[in-house]
């Protein structure tokens, strides 16, 4: 399992989509559908049935997912069941 920690948040942790390679400067990790991968993260947190902490509200204001527009096409609006 991958810690990604580039994520910013303490609990992410890959099985698989990632791959692991020696570079000059050490080693080395290639996520292979980051997009996907911050969309699934994003979808997470917004169906977490608490409020967003620091580091969470700050996974969305980053910028680096699909289209780079920090927003990453989720929003945390009314819902239902409260």
């Amino acid at each position: 399992m991958y810690d990604y920690t580039e994520s910013g948040l303490d609990s992410v942790y890959l099985k698989n989509g990632y791959k692991i390679h020696k570079t000059v400067y050490g080693e080395g990790v290639s996520i292979e559908n980051t997009d996907g991968l911050h969309k699934v993260i994003a979808k997470w947190l917004v169906e977490m049935p608490k409020p967003l902490i620091g580091a969470e509200v700050r996974f969305f204001a980053v910028g680096n997912g699909p289209n780079a527009t920090g927003s990453r096409g989720f929003s945390r609006g009314h819902r239902a069941n409260g």
